[in-house]
């Protein structure tokens, strides 16, 4: 049910529905109406295919992240890296991370790198997450992945039983507690980033954000209003964390209250 509600209000179903109600009216001549739809769907296509809408849409997610602050970097006790996705690449490499991942893993390694001497653990979380034609674990992949690529020894932990972001959020939340963790770093897709806290702080732990930039910051003025492939998936990304969002908050799993960060003296104080 959640595949096809994130397919028809996400892209490309918005122009699948457009266009079929176009053709319908075509073919029934209703020659007026199919081509106001025709119109409607150029214009979405338009809109929905350039990096400025995308960027517009994506401000209002990256802007209202909320946080608490750590006045310094040796603060922090464990970096928490949900993993974002692999991919099959034949028989003979197998799984590997995908892009989101790969890139969320090299700075979860880089913080643990600029840590070395307090030796802080990564962890990583995902089982065989929802979508996967695989039973592996996805943090598994992603950790023997980057353990092929070096001698050196990393202190990694993975949690391999959840199958989607509030399930991540849940179980590292438990293995957090059980270490006693109090300045948990949380590396994530900067679009997600906003999800993901609420979803970590309805668990009772709040997290200190290390976002992966997933939006190209330089950029003609032109080009970003132009159609582009680029702009399409950033669109489509955009759109699918809005429904997410607000899923999550339909089914209850987080509150509006657990969007922004609120000191726990201040709401003591309430």
């Amino acid at each position: 049910m959640k595949d096809i509600i994130l397919y028809l209000l996400g892209l490309p179903g918005i122009f699948v529905i457009l266009f079929l109600f176009a053709s319908f009216y075509l073919f029934t001549s209703k020659f007026a109406k199919a081509r106001t739809l025709s119109v409607i769907l150029l214009v979405t296509v338009l809109l929905f295919s350039n990096v400025f809408v995308g960027k517009f849409l994506a401000s209002f997610l990256i802007s209202d992240v909320k946080f608490k602050a750590v006045s310094s970097l040796e603060e922090i006790d464990m970096i928490v890296m949900p993993s974002q996705g692999i991919d099959y690449n034949g028989p003979a490499i197998g799984w590997t991370p995908n892009e989101d991942s790969f890139k969320a893993a090299n700075i979860a390694y880089y913080l643990q790198a600029k840590l070395a001497d307090r030796k802080v653990p990564v962890l990583m979380c995902g089982g065989k997450i929802e979508g996967n034609d695989t039973d592996k674990a996805e943090s598994e992949v992603v950790k023997a992945y980057f353990d092929n690529q070096t001698t050196q020894i990393r202190k990694t932990l993975t949690e391999t039983i959840s199958k989607n972001l509030y399930e991540q959020a849940w179980q590292c939340s438990s293995i957090m507690k059980r270490y006693n963790v109090k300045n948990p770093g949380l590396v994530v897709d900067e679009i997600k980033m906003l999800r993901t806290l609420a979803l970590f702080r309805s668990r009772g732990v709040e997290m200190i954000p290390f976002p992966v930039f997933a939006i190209q910051k330089e950029r003609s003025s032109v080009s970003q209003y132009l159609p582009s492939i680029e702009g399409l998936m950033l669109n489509r990304s955009v759109i699918k964390e809005y429904i997410e969002l607000a899923l999550d908050l339909i089914n209850q799993r987080i509150e509006v209250r657990y969007l922004s960060y609120k000191p726990k003296e201040l709401e003591n104080k309430e």
